[in-house]
């Protein structure tokens, strides 16, 4: 069931961006792989490994949580993310990690408004058995998000240029 809404994420501004153009049933198929495996295998399997390791609710630890949250997903989970979609896309690698470390200054800012909330409240008030399913659909929807910022503004610029 995560694995099916991990996908939709990705695949629904992919499915809106190529009504816009032409619709291509491989660039939604592309999306909902990476959004499948991120959002619904990779990120919930994290945050129970980190709550597993770290199980305490105490301030401390949630502030560790979301620091390290931080650091890892909001830079390099992000960039790396950016850099696949354009890469399946077929963007050369040197053209979607150029890409990618253009916009990481603005995607990290945007990752620290949203996810430290979340991860806050996640840590801090979300029971542990619903945080597997919470973070798959708050992810689902960042996914959209850095989709838009990988590709579709991508090619908003290469049609416009």
């Amino acid at each position: 069931m995560l694995l099916r809404k991990g996908g939709k994420g990705d695949a629904a501004p992919s499915t809106v961006q190529s009504r816009l153009k032409n619709l291509s049933a491989a660039r939604i198929g592309r999306a909902s792989l990476v959004g499948a495996g991120f959002n619904g295998f990779i990120l919930p399997s994290y945050y129970s490994a980190v709550q597993a390791r770290m199980p305490s609710r105490d301030p401390k630890s949630i502030v560790l949580k979301v620091c390290m949250d931080g650091i890892l997903w909001g830079f390099a989970g992000n960039a790396a993310l950016m850099a696949l979609r354009l890469r399946m896309e077929g963007s050369e690698w040197s053209e979607a990690i150029a890409h990618a470390k253009r916009e990481i200054p603005a995607v990290f800012r945007s990752d620290l408004c949203v996810w430290t909330t979340y991860n806050s409240f996640c840590y801090g008030s979300i029971p542990k058995n619903l945080q597997p399913m919470s973070t798959a659909v708050m992810s689902s929807a960042w996914s959209a998000y850095i989709s838009w910022v990988s590709v579709g503004k991508t090619a908003n610029q290469k049609s416009k240029g």
